[in-house]
């Protein structure tokens, strides 16, 4: 079910969607910060001019991850747990960093940032397989390629739902994720990675916004609001 707009009433609001229409006395918006700079979901009678400009300031960048699954544990003899791979002799490689065996699993997880991210995602899975797997090789010999028995990789910046990974405010302009946190016509209330002040790009502090939005959105419904999770993480 798409979300296509959402129009704020002085009692409540009017989500539209594919599948029909949602009326409700508020509403919590959590979606990537991506949708909303691209403007895929109308906001009547739109965002106001704070809030724009703060999606403006405070954009998503690309990012995209490739587990390698092996057949054992390929590391042993290498007692660091992740690794960065570049080479200074040749500026233009694109480097590379990898967490190696997580949780003690015969896995090495890249993870891809950047324009790199976008380029090789838009050019499919396989592309991106094949960068983490070449990278790897350069490392750690040959010989780990035939170690390697499954892969997979995540596709945010292909997903239209989500068009990217993670957010970043532009240099000097970190103090406009506050803007993300006030009401948006009284009714309507941002959560997301991107509205935290001090955990953004991390799940804890989607979680913690969207406590804080559930809120908040209770009480101008006029519905108790019982005590905070026991999983509310202070700030």
């Amino acid at each position: 079910m798409t979300v296509k707009a959402i129009e704020v009433m002085g009692s409540g609001v009017r989500v539209e969607t594919g599948s029909g229409t949602i009326t409700a006395k508020a509403c919590i918006l959590a979606v990537p910060s991506r949708i909303m700079e691209l403007r895929r979901i109308a906001i009547r009678p739109g965002l106001p001019a704070a809030v724009q400009q703060a999606f403006a300031e405070v954009t998503m960048g690309y990012g995209e991850k490739v587990a390698l699954g092996f057949d054992r544990k390929v590391f042993e003899g290498f007692e660091i747990p992740f690794a960065d791979v570049f080479d200074p002799v040749a500026p233009d490689t694109r480097p590379l960093n990898f967490e190696l065996h997580p949780f003690g699993r015969p896995i090495a997880v890249a993870h891809v940032g950047g324009s790199v991210a976008r380029e090789l995602a838009q050019a499919g899975p396989d592309a991106l397989k094949g960068f983490a797997i070449d990278t790897l090789v350069k490392a750690f010999g040959a010989d780990i390629r035939q170690r390697i028995v499954a892969s997979a990789t995540t596709g945010w910046t292909m997903d239209e739902h989500i068009g990217g990974a993670y957010s970043g405010a532009a240099p000097g302009k970190a103090e406009a994720r506050k803007v993300f946190s006030e009401p948006v016509h009284d009714r309507l209330f941002l959560a997301g990675e991107h509205v935290h002040r001090h955990y953004m790009a991390t799940v804890h502090g989607a979680y913690e916004t969207g406590l804080d939005a559930a809120h908040k959105a209770a009480a101008v419904s006029g519905v108790p609001v019982g005590p905070n999770d026991p999983l509310w993480l202070p700030t």
